[in-house]
């Protein structure tokens, strides 16, 4: 893993800084304070992928204990300052749930729907995380504005088609057939929601793939760069470090404060980039050199798993 020692090195404060953050608002309940305290903890944690996971556990612990306004501006941090966060149900139902409660209707609204939107089983992932109470209040607002939910227990392939005949082919080029058959299924990504989970993850990180490799980073950037977020999504799903890794440094190097949701977006981000002279060869380098194996490895162990499963 490529940052796993600076993981380690660099966080090995993090428990204590934790524990005093907790005692410290137990005892005098300064709001103000606590958020200042906050914000500077996960600023100094960004780039740790595991931390979102241990703060947003905590602010779900603040939610369920009554101490709602700490909950939730812990959570709102956590979505301000990581990029990788694997409990996105708890997340985004958390962050409705406050815009509901201030009367802030429309907010509401739209993280329900992202929730929907990134989370494909969101119904499965509500009843596990506890929250069909906080659903239920509110679900009626988009009922009509969500997709459905898939459940990720069905056995089988959302795509539909003979799937299983890819494995007539020799299991190396498992991952090969399934991308060309995931790429149809989808109209070329433009319908990942007939896709099962699994499935979505395998196309989005695949179709990276072919595309750095036929011409580079900003190739993807500039024809899919409206699939960054669901490839970093899929990445942080699969705790995929070299992928993860790759993408930040990218996001760095392009200077990116939001992530761009539409293809018009990034190519006139990429035109710039490319007027100023600058380009992604380090990057393309460090790919080919540290990710581009380690991510084809495990595809290809994940693809095998998911299909001998059907």
């Amino acid at each position: 893993m490529a940052n796993k020692r600076k993981i380690t090195n660099q966080a090995e404060d993090f428990p204590e800084r934790i524990d005093t953050l907790i005692n410290t608002y137990d005892k005098t309940g300064n709001i103000a304070e606590f958020k200042e305290s906050a914000e500077k903890l996960a600023a100094d944690y960004k780039d740790y992928t595991f931390i979102a996971d241990v703060l947003l556990a905590l602010a779900e612990s603040f939610i369920k204990k009554g101490k709602k306004e700490a909950g939730y501006a812990f959570v709102r941090i956590i979505h301000d300052n990581f990029s990788c966060i694997n409990n996105l149900s708890v997340l985004y139902i958390r962050l409705a749930e406050n815009e509901f409660e201030l009367g802030n209707i429309d907010e509401g609204k739209k993280y329900l729907k992202k929730l929907c939107d990134k989370v494909s089983n969101y119904s499965e992932s509500i009843e596990a995380n506890g929250l069909e109470d906080v659903w239920e209040k509110y679900k009626d607002y988009v009922k009509d504005e969500i997709p459905k939910s898939i459940s990720v227990n069905k056995k089988g392939n959302d795509a539909g088609g003979d799937i299983k005949s890819i494995m007539n082919f020799p299991e190396e080029e498992w991952v090969y057939e399934l991308y060309d058959y995931l790429d149809e299924a989808s109209k070329g990504g433009e319908d990942l929601e007939v896709l099962a989970p699994w499935q979505r993850r395998v196309y989005l990180i695949f179709d990276f793939i072919t595309n750095v490799n036929s011409d580079g980073i900003g190739h993807y950037l500039y024809y899919r760069g409206a699939f960054f977020e669901k490839l970093q999504d899929a990445f942080c799903d699969l705790e995929l470090s070299a992928g993860i890794e790759l993408l930040r440094t990218v996001k760095k190097k392009l200077k990116l404060i939001r992530i761009p949701k539409t293809e018009e977006k990034w190519q006139r981000i990429m035109d710039k980039f490319d007027d100023n002279g600058m380009d992604l060869e380090d990057e393309e380098n460090w790919y080919y050199e540290n990710a581009e194996k380690q991510i084809l490895d495990f595809l290809n162990s994940y693809v095998a798993k998911n299909l001998k499963e059907m």
